[in-house]
């Protein structure tokens, strides 16, 4: 109980090579795609900046032994891996209990889809009236706010899809920073 299971695939009751299944994907993206947007109405501005990748799984070996990430054996551990594991009154629990050992074999529990979207910039502006600037001798008079890395939607929430550490110690890095910014373009 609270430990991973591993199917006996080819049904001969031990698990061995015969029971490993080909997964079709890898961590390369068989798809990566932008899309920007730029719009001007009376003043206001908006620009966007989507991106993602599609058709892409990232196996989150936690590090080369996979022994680290063992909860309760003095480690930092993820909050949904202490929260959501197995134990007596968790029942239904969806990680391994504390102290159990993660299977010496790759299994596809830490397999983890590597599709998302990511939305990267937006930046809202006004521009002033010229006839209302003239007056003050200023030839523009922008204002704005924007923000960048604002959400990105993907199953996996617990860590950068773009992270280029994944499943070589992942978890001690910082996660994305979101920022938002205010500004005054200004021209005389």
């Amino acid at each position: 109980q609270g430990t991973i299971q591993i199917i006996d695939r080819s049904g001969n009751d031990t698990i061995s090579g015969e029971d490993m299944v080909r997964i079709d994907r890898s961590e390369i993206p068989e798809l990566t795609f932008g899309f920007s947007l730029t719009a001007e109405y009376k003043g206001f501005d908006f620009s966007a900046l989507l991106q993602g990748q599609a058709r892409a799984h990232y196996y989150q070996a936690l590090g080369a032994s996979q022994q680290h990430y063992v909860l309760g054996e003095g480690e930092n551990n993820l909050a949904f891996r202490a929260e959501n594991r197995w134990w007596y009154d968790n029942t239904d629990g969806t990680m391994p209990r504390v102290g159990d050992r993660i299977s010496p074999v790759m299994t596809d529990f830490y397999l983890f889809p590597g599709s998302f979207i990511r939305i990267k910039n937006i930046e809202i502006g006004y521009s002033l009236p010229v006839k209302l600037l003239n007056r003050i001798s200023i030839s523009r008079l922008r204002l704005y706010i924007s923000g960048y890395n604002l959400y990105t939607f993907s199953k996996n929430k617990w860590i950068d899809p773009e992270n280029d550490n994944r499943g070589k110690g992942e978890l001690y890095n910082y996660p994305i920073n979101r920022v938002y910014n205010f500004g005054v373009n200004l021209t005389f």
